[in-house]
């Protein structure tokens, strides 16, 4: 993994641009929901799904020296980031009344969970990777604003999956979800994210700290306390 999980990427962008790769997963949104009315199966879902892990490797997970400007600043690059966390919000099921996230939703197929995971590993990558250098170049002021739209969104997913019993939004595992999260929210903004860690870290001593049902000693507190920790 890494920036050399693919030895020569220039050279497979030369076999499949990244602007056809893009305009691929934008064409296929309409035809997977038509795919979803009519059969369980939808083989435009997989393909876009395998689309996303090569636009991974294309675009967010290079060596500096291979960071594409010219395409990360594009309309068409902008319409697409924009586009994906719509994909992400509706893949997550949230669902949103005000500020809150209700976590009654259904667990996620199989196919639409691999399909979250590819998601959610382009957005990490891309604000791991790639925002830090791209962020202050005017010609990217577009994609500026769509990644704030993008903190917006992960602060509220991150305040709600800070508690493990939580919202699970449809996923068996949501630790990635949390890194993700994470991730956006600390790069774009730092202030916020740190808050969270400072509330996450009085509310775990807090918890460590309230009475345990059933339990008749101190000792017997601790000893517990320490096996569930």
């Amino acid at each position: 993994k890494g920036i050399h999980n693919l030895v020569n990427k220039p050279w497979v962008k030369s076999l499949f641009p990244v602007a056809s790769l893009l305009r691929l997963l934008l064409r296929t949104n309409g035809a997977i929901v038509a795919e979803h009315e009519a059969t369980t199966i939808s083989i435009h879902m997989r393909l876009k799904t395998l689309w996303l892990k090569l636009l991974v490797l294309l675009l967010y997970d290079v060596d500096r020296r291979l960071v594409d400007m010219d395409v990360l600043a594009s309309p068409l690059h902008v319409e697409f980031f924009d586009t994906m966390l719509d994909w992400a919000d509706t893949s997550l099921q949230t669902m949103k009344q005000g500020n809150v996230i209700s976590d009654e939703t259904p667990m996620l197929s199989e196919e639409d969970s691999d399909f979250l995971v590819a998601i959610l590993n382009c957005i990490d990558c891309f604000f791991k990777h790639i925002y830090g250098q791209i962020k202050h170049f005017q010609i990217c002021d577009e994609l500026q604003k769509v990644a704030n739209k993008y903190a917006r969104s992960f602060t509220s997913i991150l305040q709600a999956t800070a508690d493990t019993s939580g919202p699970a939004f449809g996923l068996r595992d949501v630790e990635l979800l949390r890194i993700t999260a994470v991730r956006v929210v600390s790069a774009v903004n730092p202030s916020v994210a740190s808050a969270h860690d400072r509330f996450e870290r009085k509310a775990s001593k807090t918890r460590r700290q309230m009475p345990i049902a059933g339990v008749s000693s101190e000792a017997e507190a601790q000893w517990r306390g320490m096996v569930e920790a």
